[in-house]
């Protein structure tokens, strides 16, 4: 349901944040991430929003289009630096163009995530 949801997932991100303020390790990771998403993305979608704690990073991003989103995705599941252990997103088509909502793990250790 989180990610089906607008509401759910934005109330899910402002806990993280909140969660994360007060670690240095997890603002860091939310740095790095966002680097990566964004390098990943390059012209063809935008980072709308993303927070990260020690071991989940959840996000939204918009692309102009399906192909636009699959190329991001699939460049940053093919990034080196940004490793992730399991991801998984739900996309909708949005005023002409894609919405994805995702949620990945960081940490090896949570390897299964179910979005609902």
């Amino acid at each position: 349901m989180l990610l089906r949801s607008h509401r759910s997932l934005s109330d899910a991100m402002d806990r993280l944040s909140q969660e994360s303020a007060s670690s240095p390790e997890a603002q860091d990771l939310t740095g790095h991430h966002r680097s990566s998403l964004v390098r990943a993305m390059g012209n063809s979608a935008a980072l709308e929003r993303l927070s990260c704690g020690l071991s989940l990073c959840i996000g939204v991003a918009h692309a102009r289009s399906e192909s636009d989103h699959a190329a991001w995705n699939d460049r940053f599941g093919a990034d080196p630096a940004a490793l992730t252990y399991s991801y998984v997103e739900a996309v909708e088509a949005v005023g002409g163009g894609y919405e994805s909502r995702f949620i990945f793990s960081t940490d090896p250790a949570l390897n299964s995530i179910s979005g609902d």
